[in-house]
């Protein structure tokens, strides 16, 4: 989804020399050199994701800034007269409710992600949880991480719930997770059409 986004931005917008993409390192010390090769302040800053819209926030506080596939944007403070765009928010509720409408023995559901983005919504899923039902939970700060988390994890979980989390919502890890499900026949439940197709 994150792919698909800047693609329609690029297509919409084709004139590259008015505008500058940056993709950010999942390395938070590695994002603010990345962000210091723009020269100045831009008139708009587009950021695609939770983590982007937060990066150019604290970079650029005064400039407008129009976020998508943002998640909890008013959590996150991503709020004020010049900021707005497009959430990405299923109630974690709702999706566990439907898993557990369509496999009723569900009773562990792994979920890998990286605190300072998705803790919120992990915070709200352990709270809609019903009785027996319980996340086994892995908090991790990288991809690399976030593999091995879901090598760990997924011969120790009825199912596995994949958040729209950078860490673990990337090509790398959505591959080795959606392979590793199949091999071991553990439900995945994903956020969006382009994974539930893949």
């Amino acid at each position: 989804p994150f792919q698909q986004a800047a693609q329609g931005f690029e297509q919409a917008y084709p004139e590259s020399g008015s505008w500058t993409r940056l993709q950010l390192d999942p390395d938070l010390r590695r994002r603010q050199d990345q962000l210091a090769v723009v020269q100045g302040s831009p008139r708009v800053v587009v950021a695609i994701g939770t983590q982007a819209a937060r990066a150019a926030q604290r970079r650029w506080p005064s400039t407008p800034l129009v976020y998508c596939l943002a998640l909890n944007p008013r959590q996150d403070g991503l709020s004020g007269p010049d900021t707005g765009g497009v959430t990405l928010d299923v109630e974690p509720s709702r999706q566990l409710a439907i898993l557990q409408k369509l496999i009723p023995t569900v009773r562990r559901i792994g979920v890998v992600y990286d605190q300072t983005v998705s803790g919120d919504l992990i915070r709200q899923a352990q709270q809609s949880l019903p009785g027996p039902v319980r996340l086994v939970r892995r908090d991790v700060r990288t991809p690399v991480e976030a593999a091995q988390a879901i090598r760990e994890l997924i011969g120790q979980v009825d199912a596995f719930w994949l958040l729209l989390d950078p860490v673990v919502a990337n090509p790398a890890n959505f591959r080795l997770l959606a392979d590793l499900s199949q091999k071991n026949q553990v439900p995945l439940l994903a956020p969006a059409a382009p994974f539930v197709e893949a």
